[in-house]
């Protein structure tokens, strides 16, 4: 239910009641991520519990609420290695990229899809095929400025992918 709404970089933001944590099982019912709401503005936290093992845990919070990022979509993999999310930006910057990121439960690391592809991912959807194939859609990142150019769609091996652009 919208409690208010606010122009930010000339789109309508509408902001909502806080809302209970969302919680996503894995395939293989071994792990649990939970996204919550890390302040009033909504901007995420996702935590990641694997059975026994110490839970990961990423926040996207700003301090003054308007720099921050608030996960849009997220899925696990079918073969339950990988969780994928994408972000949206919180304020008014950045409102037409969506960071896709992906944590990979076997290294416990965070990695960057549109950094390991050199993208500036512009939708925050991406689709998912098994075991671990994902696909976006964004445009390549140029030298100079990318306006004006297409979007495209990009597929990435998540097992194939060597390279980890890494969460600071």
């Amino acid at each position: 239910m919208p409690v208010g709404c606010f122009i930010a970089a000339g789109l309508l933001v509408i902001a909502t009641a806080a809302q209970a944590a969302d919680t996503h099982v894995s395939p293989d019912r071994k792990c649990r991520a939970t996204v919550a709401a890390a302040n009033r503005t909504h901007e995420s936290r996702v935590t990641i519990r694997c059975g026994s093992d110490r839970p990961f845990q990423q926040t996207y919070q700003s301090s003054d609420g308007e720099h921050g990022w608030i996960v849009s979509h997220i899925a696990w993999t079918t073969d339950s290695r990988f969780l994928v999310y994408s972000l949206y930006s919180s304020g008014g910057h950045s409102p037409m990229y969506s960071p896709i990121w992906f944590y990979d439960r076997t290294t416990r690391k965070l990695c960057s899809i549109d950094g390991q592809l050199g993208l500036l991912t512009s939708f925050d959807e991406f689709k998912l095929k098994a075991p671990s194939i994902v696909t976006v859609r964004g445009t390549r990142k140029p030298d100079e400025d990318f306006a004006g150019q297409p979007d495209e769609d990009f597929t990435v091996d998540l097992i194939r992918e060597t390279r980890c652009a890494t969460h600071p």
